[in-house]
């Protein structure tokens, strides 16, 4: 908790998270009823890009790649592995590419991590029942932007604080789980993208949905607002869709063993030189990845 809580501590220091008081969020929600404490909130001036370009240029990596996706891992006959897969480019063109490592770390949800060719065989038969049974929940999320004109009254819904929860007979009706105003989450930042925030809520869906009807987050807005569904809809000016198909780990591998697994990591005797890591092994949470990170690391580096 203290390694995690000082990572974040120096992306404020840089300017690149900024905190959100607690009592702009529903305490009553998901994890903040199961980890009381610890769960803060932080936004990113550019999202998840400034924090991964800050982390790795702390990390002084040799070379970042992305864009690359893997498809197989095979272990060579001098104890290095093969990690093949292709580099995406314009349109539909797929560049082969294929490198030689000691050690492969892989990171990813574990249902994309299952699918890669040769993790079967390389993480071990115990391991990889595991990794075959954690569990993600999935959700619809929709940012909708509208007028300028619409901006006050928007704000007005949410009173300074940062959600509006949806709850009981409303939440059925509508399958919204909650809406956020982005204008909160945006101080400290430049002028353009906040009035941009102020005139924008992002809608999730409740867990499991696959669709979400635009016309359900009018309705939410116009019942709070007391006008009509369709007034809210002409003050539409913009909407993006993202379906999370993996969301959120609900089943952890300490869910599945009923106690805390022996190591934050995968890893077999019989191929030392893979490892599977991820929020998965731990917590639900930044602190959790970074909790696996972090033994891995130490693991290979021989720390104790």
């Amino acid at each position: 908790i203290e390694r995690a809580w000082h990572m974040v501590e120096q992306l404020c220091t840089q300017g690149i998270l900024h905190p959100v008081h607690d009592d702009r969020f529903n305490p009553h929600v998901e994890e903040r009823k199961i980890e009381p404490g610890l769960w803060k909130h932080f936004w990113s001036n550019n999202g998840n890009d400034s924090v991964l370009r800050a982390i790795f240029m702390r990390a002084r990596v040799n070379a970042v790649q992305f864009g690359i996706r893997v498809d197989r891992v095979q272990k060579n006959h001098n104890n290095r592995y093969t990690v093949t897969g292709a580099l995406a480019g314009e349109g539909n063109l797929r560049t082969p590419v294929s490198r030689e490592f000691d050690y492969v770390i892989i990171t990813a949800p574990a249902p994309d991590a299952a699918v890669i060719e040769g993790v079967e065989q390389l993480i071990g038969r115990e391991n990889w029942n595991l990794l075959t049974q954690v569990g993600y929940d999935s959700r619809v999320a929709r940012t909708l932007i509208y007028s300028d004109a619409f901006a006050d009254r928007l704000q007005s819904i949410f009173n300074e604080k940062n959600e509006v929860i949806f709850e009981g007979e409303e939440a059925q009706r509508l399958g919204l789980h909650l809406m956020a105003w982005q204008g909160v989450k945006r101080e400290g930042i430049d002028q353009e993208i906040k009035n941009l925030a102020k005139k924008a809520v992002v809608a999730h869906s409740l867990h499991g949905k696959k669709a979400m009807a635009v016309g359900a987050v009018h309705e939410a807005i116009a019942s709070r607002l007391g006008i009509s569904a369709s007034e809210v809809e002409k003050e539409l000016k913009e909407e993006r869709s993202i379906n999370w198909e993996i969301c959120q780990t609900v089943r952890p591998v300490t869910a599945i063993l009923g106690h805390a697994p022996p190591q934050k990591f995968m890893n077999s005797r019989e191929n030392p030189g893979v490892f599977m890591a991820g929020d998965y092994m731990t917590l639900s949470s930044f602190l959790g990845a970074d909790s696996s990170a972090f033994a891995v690391a130490s693991f290979i580096a021989g720390l104790p």
